[in-house]
């Protein structure tokens, strides 16, 4: 495996970060082909490295210092762990055995509980965003 990752060009977005254009668009190139056009993937790679530069970035201790990080990231964690002692996985994982013990006539190949809670937490994650 490690021999065959030698082999392997940098990521170009990586290369693009670091300033190095040209060799971004050798590897980029390498990647797609020789004959694939890879000028509006560039261009857009920039755009994405420019729009990174202005954000700016956050250390991890300006994380764990400064209430206006480490709050959000203090109540995300959190919840992290309580889904995990919760056992979310489990019951995700055997919910059509679930269902089925339960007498369901819901079809094991339909995903709609999976839809269902993803729906459920698109909105629980725009309701936090809205507080």
């Amino acid at each position: 495996m490690f021999l065959l990752m030698s082999f392997m060009p940098e990521s170009p977005m990586y290369l693009m970060q670091q300033g190095m254009e040209e060799k971004a668009e050798k590897s980029l190139q390498r990647l797609r082909g020789k004959h694939f056009d890879i000028t509006d993937e560039l261009k857009q790679m920039q755009i994405e490295c420019d729009k990174r530069k202005d954000v700016g970035s956050v250390s991890f201790k300006e994380m764990l210092t400064k209430p206006l990080y480490y709050k959000p990231f203090v109540t995300i964690l959190i919840l992290m762990v309580f889904q995990q002692c919760a056992a979310i996985n489990i019951v995700l994982y055997y919910s059509q055995e679930i269902f089925s013990d339960a007498g369901s006539d819901m079809d094991p190949g339909n995903d709609n509980l999976q839809n269902k809670q993803r729906t459920e937490i698109t909105e629980d994650k725009k309701f936090l965003l809205q507080v």
